[in-house]
């Protein structure tokens, strides 16, 4: 009574099929994602996509975290300017780059995975 509870793990016998941990955390950074370039590597975020969808389906929870948003910047950048919309490229002087690719990119990178976790072939 009052005293303090001790935290027990259940973990699943090696001989079992199922997974021994329910839930991964998947840190992926921006070397990762970019191939270790400027911009995002495309068949490199499919292929992390499929590797998690196939955990999930093996019954993990899959929590992913991940940088990217200043390489998904300057995507979202140079797409602008190959379209002639190099007003929109103007940067506030209060504001450094990676802040400003950052905040660019976060959208446009949310957007890729959603798009990627949600293919038929994941």
């Amino acid at each position: 009574m009052g005293g303090r509870r001790e935290r027990t793990r259940s973990t699943v016998s090696e001989s079992s099929n199922e997974p021994r941990h329910r839930r991964v955390v998947l840190k992926v950074g921006t070397n990762l994602l970019t191939g270790g370039g400027e911009r995002l590597d495309r068949a490199i975020m499919r292929s992390i996509a499929a590797q998690a969808a196939e955990a999930h389906r093996a019954g993990c929870e899959i929590i992913l975290v991940t940088s990217g948003a200043i390489a998904a910047g300057r995507d979202r950048l140079a797409t602008l300017a190959s379209a002639g919309e190099d007003e929109a490229i103007r940067l506030p002087h209060h504001l450094t780059r990676r802040q400003v690719l950052a905040a660019i990119g976060q959208g446009p990178l949310l957007s890729l995975w959603d798009e990627l976790l949600a293919a038929p072939a994941v």
